[in-house]
């Protein structure tokens, strides 16, 4: 990657940022977003490149857990304000800190003044420019770092990109070069939707488009020679008379993370996973992302769930009966919890990143339920024909016999049994349908050897299949 030399200009941090800087977490965010591009170019470029390699060159000595933020270390990265970040190779940086902040000013002060009475927006300002003094960018924790790299590389309209290496089965491609003029920066889509598929996702993609996928639509998205030669066609659970209210809610969403900071919603639910009266409910949630899953419209949105407690769920979208929008004021107790549980500034790709990263961990769609590992055995012929050479999920990997019986001893029956069988493990969500479904479609071509209640689980499902065909007469 060639050396970055774009001075931090205000125009030039909002441009990578794609935001308003009115919001403290933006500036923040565009300051370390800069700075990573001036390091990755200059001194950082390293054979191997992870997020923790790249904490460690910032941090020297960073905690190994992602949650945690780096500590008060003297003379670390994580002490230093934004004056010291952005001009700390400047022999003048009083004198540049001074006209950065005047040029900031004046884009704040018409933000304000367009919004508010004088007077307020004079109160709003003046304590902009305290907090701005004080404000410490890199002091966040290694969510927030791996967030800004998956951030650089959603910048499109760059030459080939540079291969840096990867975290897991997650490959991070950062632009070969900056982009040449600002305004192709400023186009950066920042679609919440996002298309799931047993594909491999492609993280340079702007839209969130799973991998392969991204790149047809991207490529014949235009007809040829006046001929449109791709097509889609999904099957689409939602009801005819639904669609009107989906569209409606889509609209809603997108108007609701168009404004300047997006606010709290109320929903009224009805859920299929309830029973009787307890199956309609009322819920105030702070959306996050829609995804387009399994058929259907899901809107992924942190709030008080039933049980009275905090916490992330996916609600259909022909399922909802209403949506309000609603004032940060009205509803500020989300917002401590909302910041305790899932990141350290309420800066909503942190919160995407929450999302994509939970549905990385571990295979279906409930990304907050808690993950276990299963090991599977599959016919062999089925196994070549269907499963070899294909994605399914991150951590669905193949496990060598010994590797089985070094981890589970108890297994040696069934590998004496199977001598050709093909075993595999994988990272479930415990109790999300969408896993029992896929087994079930895998049929009598897989067994689950463990945990034993995923097994029991499919054994009961399978007898009771079986008395509902052996056990009806009048069926031939």
């Amino acid at each position: 990657m060639p050396e970055f030399n774009y001075q931090p200009s205000i125009q030039v941090l909002q441009a990578l940022v794609g935001a308003s800087f009115a919001e403290l977490n933006n500036l923040n965010k565009a300051v370390r977003l800069w700075y990573t591009l001036r390091e990755l170019g200059a001194e950082f470029q390293p054979a191997q490149f992870t997020d923790r390699s790249w904490r460690e060159h910032l941090y020297k000595s960073p905690d190994r857990n992602r949650d945690n933020k780096p500590g008060q270390i003297d003379g670390c990265l994580c002490t230093k304000t934004i004056a010291d970040i952005l001009f700390d190779r400047a022999p003048d940086k009083a004198d540049l800190w001074s006209k950065w902040k005047q040029s900031l000013q004046v884009l704040l002060t018409a933000y304000y003044r367009a919004r508010d009475l004088p007077e307020i927006a004079d109160r709003k300002l003046a304590a902009y420019l305290i907090a701005l003094e004080l404000e410490k960018p890199f002091d966040v924790t290694g969510k927030t770092i791996l967030g800004d790299l998956k951030t650089l590389t959603q910048i499109p309209k760059t030459s080939a990109a540079k291969y840096l290496g990867s975290i897991g089965s997650s490959e991070f491609q950062l632009p070969d070069e900056f982009p040449l003029t600002l305004v192709e920066v400023q186009q950066i889509d920042r679609s919440r939707l996002i298309v799931s598929a047993e594909e491999p996702r492609s993280l340079q993609d702007p839209a969130y488009l799973t991998g392969d996928f991204s790149s047809f639509a991207y490529l014949f998205a235009e007809p040829t020679r006046e001929i449109q030669r791709f097509h889609i066609h999904a099957d689409y659970h939602t009801p005819k008379d639904k669609l009107l209210e989906v569209n409606q809610y889509l609209r809603r969403l997108r108007e609701n993370w168009s404004k300047d900071r997006s606010t709290p919603c109320q929903l009224q639910y009805y859920s299929s996973s309830r029973i009787g009266a307890e199956r309609r409910y009322t819920v105030v949630v702070y959306p996050v992302c829609l995804y387009y899953y399994q058929r259907a419209f899901y809107l992924c949105a942190f709030g008080l769930g039933f049980e009275a407690k905090y916490e992330w769920h996916n609600y259909r979208l022909d399922r909802i009966e209403r949506l309000e929008d609603l004032d940060w004021e009205q509803h500020r107790d989300i917002i401590p919890q909302l910041l305790f549980d899932t990141c350290d500034e309420l800066d909503d790709l942190q919160l995407l990143d929450v999302v994509k990263s939970g549905l990385e961990e571990a295979y279906g769609f409930d990304f907050y339920r808690k993950s276990r590992e299963m090991v599977l055995r599959f016919d062999r012929e089925f196994h070549d024909r269907y499963i070899a050479n294909t994605f399914r999920h991150q951590t669905f990997q193949p496990i060598s016999k010994q590797g089985l019986l070094n981890n589970d001893p108890n297994l040696a029956g069934t590998v004496d049994r199977y001598p050709d069988g093909a075993f595999y493990t994988m990272d479930y969500r415990v109790g999300d349908n969408s896993v029992i479904m896929r087994l079930r479609a895998w049929g009598q071509n897989v067994e689950v050897l463990s945990p034993p209640e995923l097994r029991d689980r499919l054994r009961e499902d399978i007898r009771q299949t079986w008395e509902l065909y052996n056990g009806n007469p009048d069926r031939v």
